[in-house]
């Protein structure tokens, strides 16, 4: 099988934000109704916290691919090709979702100080852009995300045939006699 590329990988990661928008707004919307404005917030990012994680650990940790991956027909392998351990794919998961411990810190100091709740969200774009820029490595050549080379993972592409990830040597030119 050979690995996905960048385009298929974002369209089952929008797939995923899709799918998972509906309960997160749905629970999230009632929860907020019950415990009224002040708390809110914070019941709202840990409801957040607990659809996503669960999400992915049903999905992509237990299966080796989110329903976004599964509709396009991709999966998570280990880095050559066989199936990915529960540990590889756990931390996978895990590295992709760091930013919801600082979401989750913020909205409970949002209760006690809305200055202090800021400088938190504000420091929280450090690991959000690492995500980010680890999801971005993906348009090199070799198609792996830094979450992938580090826990030696790969996204492939279950309808297409393996190919060699390294350059075709061609043989060199004989002269003709």
């Amino acid at each position: 099988m050979a690995r996905a590329s960048f385009w298929l990988r974002l369209g089952a990661i929008f797939i995923d934000a899709v799918i998972l928008m509906i309960p997160i707004f749905v629970i999230g919307f009632l929860l907020v109704m019950i415990v009224g404005p002040k708390f809110g917030p914070v019941v709202m990012v840990f409801v957040q916290a607990a659809i996503v994680l669960a999400y992915y650990f049903f999905t992509e940790v237990k299966t080796g691919a989110t329903i976004g991956k599964q509709l396009l027909k991709l999966r998570v392998t280990d880095i050559n090709g066989n199936t990915a351990t529960k540990d590889q794919l756990t931390m996978r998961v895990l590295f992709k979702l760091m930013t919801l411990p600082l979401n989750i810190l913020a909205a409970i100091l949002l209760l006690v100080s809305a200055a202090v709740a800021n400088i938190v969200s504000y420091v929280n774009v450090v690991p959000g852009m690492i995500v980010l820029v680890s999801g971005l490595m993906a348009l090199r050549g070799n198609k792996l995300a830094w979450h992938d080379e580090l826990f030696k993972t790969q996204v492939v592409n279950t309808t297409q045939p393996a190919m060699s990830q390294g350059f075709a040597v061609m043989p060199p030119n004989t002269p003709q006699a």
